[in-house]
């Protein structure tokens, strides 16, 4: 009897292997940034599969987007609608309010967060109040081999805890924070452990896009009423709502909250390096240029401008004259007129 090949020996293997249960193929704050170009390419009317898949850069046939679009879908970041080819994806509710920056968008990043199934399994059994998340030799474990319905293969296990630990740090859900109400709220005043502090590394960001394209810049100070931020290199205040802390600084939460009880200074120390050239204005915005006796004044701004928006800027155009005006220019001026 002749007998089996290695050939067939190895299809039997490869017969055997098992596919793994469905999870997320990339963190929260990535699926966040798709939904954003779909948002900015549909708003709230329904696109065909082709114009999603371009809105995001992907091809509409791509393996990849598929797992994008299911992933999407696991965040409750969009809603699909239709069957095969003639389905449609448009940013659901949750996806609106938190590209939006809603005022309660730090809970729905902690609701998104755990939507993903594996994501919710993994945060109720390894999560502990005081102990913060098990090491990921448990996680693995329990993965691949102690999960009762299906395990996950090996391959796979790896990147899911990754892009588990991440979204779990972005959505902030360590900060003491559970999910069991849905009636968590950061109070008006952000008084919670997500608010920035002075020497901070913090990003801004607005409609889940960021705005400083070279990276983080570190806190210099705040406003007076603690609404606004300012960052090395920025003159202008930024809403504390639209920063997100990207490293913290050594500095105890004591110490900085010692350090922000005096007055700010309202001009950052500026850029040692010369800015790159501006890029064409996003859809939606509008721009403005001006010639001043000492150069250029550029200003960026959305299309429609409610009567809040516009009291909102005319404030900040008031920050920026105490912040970069010169005095000893202006001194001066008075000397001379005097004489």
């Amino acid at each position: 009897m002749a007998e089996p090949s290695k050939t067939n020996g190895a299809a039997e293997e490869k017969i055997k292997v098992t596919r793994s249960p469905s999870y997320p193929s990339m963190p929260l704050k990535e699926a966040l940034s798709k939904a954003a170009k779909l948002w900015e390419k549909g708003k709230k009317f329904p696109l065909a599969l082709a114009a999603t898949a371009g809105a995001m850069e992907y091809g509409p046939k791509s393996s990849t987007f598929s797992q994008v679009l299911a992933t999407l879908r696991a965040y409750g970041l969009i809603d699909v609608t239709g069957n095969g080819d003639d389905r449609k994806a448009v940013v659901s509710e949750l996806g609106q309010k938190i590209i939006m920056n809603h005022s309660d968008r730090p809970r729905l990043l902690k609701e998104a967060a755990l939507k993903p199934p594996v994501f919710r399994e993994l945060w109720d059994k390894f999560h502990l109040p005081t102990e913060g998340l098990a090491p990921d030799d448990a996680m693995k474990q329990y993965l691949q081999f102690d999960r009762a319905e299906s395990q996950f293969n090996l391959h796979v296990i790896g990147p899911l805890i990754a892009d588990f630990k991440e979204t779990v740090e972005f959505a902030r859900l360590l900060n003491g924070d559970t999910m069991s109400t849905g009636t968590d709220k950061v109070s008006e005043g952000q008084t919670d452990k997500d608010r920035p502090r002075v020497g901070d590394l913090a990003q801004w960001t607005s409609q889940g896009v960021a705005q400083f394209p070279e990276g983080a810049r570190r806190v210099t100070g705040f406003s007076d009423d603690g609404a606004w931020v300012f960052f090395e290199g920025c003159p202008t205040g930024v809403a504390v709502a639209d920063v997100v802390v990207v490293q913290r600084s050594p500095v105890s939460p004591k110490e900085s909250a010692m350090t922000t009880t005096v007055t700010p200074p309202l001009a950052p120390v500026a850029p040692t390096a010369p800015l790159a050239p501006l890029a064409p204005p996003s859809a939606g915005m509008e721009e403005s240029r001006w010639k001043l006796p000492s150069g250029h004044a550029t200003l960026r701004y959305p299309s429609k401008l409610t009567a809040r928006d516009f009291k909102v800027l005319k404030q900040q155009i008031e920050l920026l004259e105490f912040a970069i005006t010169d005095d000893d220019e202006e001194a001066g001026a008075g000397g001379t007129a005097g004489q």
